[in-house]
């Protein structure tokens, strides 16, 4: 009696490929090209955006860490400005501290704005008056009218 036995077991081997399967493996191929440079688009704008919203997080992290080293931080405050005409200056004061924030001189170009300022209030006073009166009402024509 002859001692052989046989069994079928599956092995992983090198096979040819077919002309259907090359074709098949292309496309797919292609497919998969495709599709990695979709990943790496989509990869890159991911990216973009998250380094956006770190670099948000760190300007308001430095924005925070200023404020509490210093203790100081900028604000909208209502001031008052004080344009004086008889010493030509400007004063500006803080109305939350009454702190004097500025003193200082006119400029040349702020006083040459006073003149224009005072005569307008002038030409406007002097409306005022006429209005009061009731000359604004009836102004008289500078022309000799000829009667008929």
């Amino acid at each position: 009696m002859s001692k052989v036995r046989s069994e079928i077991e599956e092995r992983y081997l090198e096979c040819d490929l077919t002309e259907e399967e090359l074709l098949v493996y292309g496309r797919e191929n292609a497919n998969q090209i495709q599709q990695r440079s979709s990943l790496e688009s989509e990869k890159k704008a991911y990216n973009s955006k998250i380094k956006s919203e770190i670099d948000a997080a760190m300007e308001s992290i430095e924005k925070l860490s200023n404020m509490i080293s210093t203790k100081k931080e900028y604000r909208h405050v209502d001031c008052r400005v004080i344009e004086n005409y008889d010493d030509f200056t400007i004063k500006v004061i803080r109305l939350d501290t009454e702190e004097t924030i500025l003193d200082r001189p006119m400029t040349k170009a702020e006083k040459a704005k006073v003149d224009d300022l005072f005569l307008e209030e002038e030409l406007q006073e002097d409306q005022d008056i006429q209005e009061e009166s009731g000359e604004a009402d009836s102004p008289e024509c500078p022309y000799e009218v000829a009667e008929e």
